[in-house]
């Protein structure tokens, strides 16, 4: 689903980003503020309580 929470595997290290799509047979992830292609073998859902300070879905409001 677009805006999900993903895990990218990217400069030696797991970091969190939010899917946005699919393009040129690559995954397209929000990732620090950029948006970034990966291969999809760098990408994987979190596991349940993984990056908890990342919001699950970007498209989610946030309550204050």
């Amino acid at each position: 689903m677009i805006g999900q929470k993903v895990v990218v595997f990217f400069r030696k290290r797991e970091t969190a980003g939010h899917y946005l799509g699919i393009v040129d047979d690559r995954i397209l992830v929000l990732h620090d503020g950029q948006d970034r292609k990966f291969q999809g073998t760098s990408v994987r859902h979190p596991r349940p309580g993984e990056f908890p300070n990342v919001a699950d879905n970007i498209n989610e409001p946030v309550g204050v």
